[in-house]
């Protein structure tokens, strides 16, 4: 759904949000392999670019992405049916709640607040 590119870690990276529940994603653990869904937010390699399965997940969503955005180096994650997170320090931290709606558009941003469909948003440091 979003894709953005880093140059910050030591090998220059990327983090994207999934919209499709259903590609393979094959964990193993000890001795056996379990499936899992793949929505959620993800985080490669350049190198990994074209291989979705060398990929990990950042942060594991409960829907499919329908919106994808950094602003000002945090990440919002808007999933298809209000699932909201914001993922802080280049996603390491990540903080959720539950809108009752999706979020769809962005209109902006001024001082500490951001406008997402009809919500205003105060981000706190």
């Amino acid at each position: 759904m979003g894709l953005y590119f880093s140059e910050t870690d030591k090998e220059p990276s990327f983090i994207y949000a999934s919209d499709h529940d259903v590609l393979d994603r094959i964990m193993k653990i000890g001795d056996s392999l379990i499936e899992r869904n793949s929505t959620g937010v993800f985080k490669g390699t350049y190198k990994d670019l074209e291989n979705h399965k060398n990929t990990y997940p950042i942060y594991e969503t409960n829907e499919p992405c329908l919106f994808f955005k950094n602003i000002d180096g945090d990440y919002i994650f808007g999933g298809q049916r209000g699932e909201l997170a914001f993922g802080y320090d280049n996603g390491k931290r990540w903080e959720t709640t539950r809108l009752d709606k999706a979020i769809k558009k962005y209109f902006g941003k001024t001082y500490d607040f951001l406008v997402l469909n009809d919500y205003i948003l105060i981000k706190k440091y």
